[in-house]
């Protein structure tokens, strides 16, 4: 599945397995992990001033998955956006993806 931006990048978002021992784990991210978790840290680190700063964190459950997301706190309203708008179109990307694997997935923005 591919993803355009307007001006004609791509980011390709590959397949998902979220299969777990039951276990419930914490991945840092590090640049070499889950599409996700990468689809998340490319749309938040376009939106940011500091995308340094962005750190994507992904625990997983047995039937879930949460992204936890802590950006600087100067960058905290564009991420949110007005009246939640951008928090909420996120949310959207993520839980129609996620529903192709099986797995209910969230994400959390964190201080």
């Amino acid at each position: 599945m591919n993803y355009r931006r307007s001006i004609g990048k791509s980011v390709h978002l590959g397949t998902f397995s979220g299969e777990t021992d039951g276990q419930d784990e914490t991945k840092e991210s590090n640049g070499k992990g889950n599409a996700m978790k990468e689809f998340i840290e490319y749309i938040v680190k376009h939106l940011v001033d500091n995308p340094d700063a962005v750190k994507v964190t992904e625990v997983v459950g047995e039937t879930t998955v949460v992204y936890e997301l802590r950006v600087a706190q100067p960058d905290m309203g564009k991420v949110i956006g007005k009246s939640g708008r951008t928090a909420h179109a996120m949310r959207v990307l993520l839980s129609a993806v996620s529903r192709k694997t099986g797995k209910h997935a969230t994400l959390e923005i964190l201080e």
